[in-house]
């Protein structure tokens, strides 16, 4: 089943002798369960894609479409309804708010959503994210993979259509790098969640289902990894 449908993206900044073109004519679909890595080198287009793909930018012409609905066709509330609910987006950078412990941050897209707590299983993230006894820590007393592993958590909470991993290790080293792939690759397994990743790194892009290659705004290469 196609989960997402990107159909003749472009992205556009300046005009006339100024334009720089960061996608060009990008089409692709995306099944339900796929682990799809995005490679590419810097400038190529792949954070400007998982921007568009998440709701947080807008196409200059093209649209995705996810569970057969179009994204850019909904109204400003309704957008914000998306952005929280059918996609879950992992940035380089965690984005975790300090004053919040680790369970506060994991719960807070639920809870900012009006939902009830599924305890069984936000215990069951805890112990998948290596966090049990950690929920009453603060971002500031964990190591850059754990706080990475509470911004993964936080995506995965409200079960999301698609999780859109933007660099996710970009600031780990080759240890927590490792880790925090392998728990993609879990969450994946188990959940069959829809991952899309983008990353500079071959040997990370070779850990997915499925790899696109981009340069210059266009896909090159669409190939199965396995």
């Amino acid at each position: 089943m196609k989960i997402l449908r990107a159909e003749h993206l472009v992205k556009t900044y300046g005009k006339g002798e100024t334009e720089i073109r960061a996608l060009d004519d990008v089409t692709f679909d995306v099944e339900a369960g796929e682990f799809i890595t995005v490679v590419g080198s810097s400038g190529s287009g792949k954070s400007t894609l998982i921007h568009i793909l998440g709701g947080v930018d807008t196409p200059t012409s093209g649209t995705v479409y996810m569970n057969d609905q179009d994204v850019f066709a909904q109204s400003k509330e309704k957008l914000a309804i998306f952005r929280r609910r059918q996609v879950g987006i992992i940035y380089q950078f965690y984005n975790l708010l300090s004053r919040l412990t680790v369970e506060e941050n994991i719960l807070l897209p639920a809870l900012l959503d009006g939902k009830d707590i599924d305890r069984a299983y936000f215990n069951e993230l805890l112990e998948l994210l290596g966090l049990k006894g950690r929920e009453r820590d603060l971002p500031a007393q964990l190591s850059g993979g754990q706080q990475q592993r509470v911004a993964i958590g936080r995506t995965l909470i409200n079960s999301p259509s698609v999780i859109l991993a933007d660099e996710p290790t970009g600031n780990l080293d080759n240890r927590n790098t490792q880790e925090i792939m392998n728990l993609f690759k879990l969450s994946h397994d188990r959940y069959n969640q829809t991952i899309i990743l983008i990353t500079h790194d071959e040997n990370i892009a070779l850990q997915g289902t499925r790899m696109l290659s981009i340069e210059d705004g266009k896909i090159v290469n669409d190939v199965p990894i396995r």
